[in-house]
């Protein structure tokens, strides 16, 4: 056996419970729980999209933790805006929906279906199979949690302490971490 793979669904959000606290500790005190649970003092953590600021939060804290950090569009910091400049030209109408739901979460699941239906192409270069989120469990509340966990982070200070082997993904056309 050369690799385990775990994933999971962080609290509040997917096929998790919508109960308790929310927000970067929780889920660092989670992922944390679960290694524990399983026996794993170290870990090669993989993060993606909001996943990746989870995965850089949990190293910032945990670094004894982590053999490697793998982050797929991440940055330390969200201290800026994301640029759309792109994304205005080519999908004006998805640019606007997304900039909706930033400022005025979804308040239901459904509502975060339909807007993430709506501004999938921004993330696509091409159209994405319509079937992409047909088993995805959406999640309001977590959306809510997540996006007011992600205000104001930032793991800039923590950096001279993860000295951990990282690989960090992003490419030219991610408006979120450009």
């Amino acid at each position: 056996l050369r690799a385990r793979l775990l994933y999971y669904d962080h609290r509040w959000n997917g096929r998790s419970g919508r109960s308790g606290p929310a927000g970067f500790d929780t889920w660092q005190n989670d992922a944390a729980a679960l290694l524990d649970h399983l026996g794993i003092a170290r870990a090669t953590i993989y993060g993606h999209s909001y996943g990746a600021w989870i995965a850089l939060a949990f190293a910032a804290r945990n670094p004894q933790r982590v053999e490697r950090l793998i982050l797929c569009g991440a940055s330390p910091a969200f201290d800026y805006a994301p640029d759309l400049s792109r994304q205005e030209h080519e999908a004006p109408a998805a640019v606007q929906a997304l900039l909706a739901g930033l400022t005025t979460p979804p308040a239901t699941d459904d509502e975060l279906r339909e807007l993430w239906r709506t501004i999938l192409p921004l993330y696509f270069e091409t159209s994405p199979p319509p079937e992409l989120l047909a088993r995805t469990h959406c999640s309001a509340a977590g959306y809510a949690h997540s996006s007011a966990a992600l205000a104001g982070f930032s793991v800039v200070a923590s950096q001279p302490a993860m000295t951990m082997p990282m690989l960090i993904l992003v490419g030219s056309h991610d408006f979120i971490t450009p």
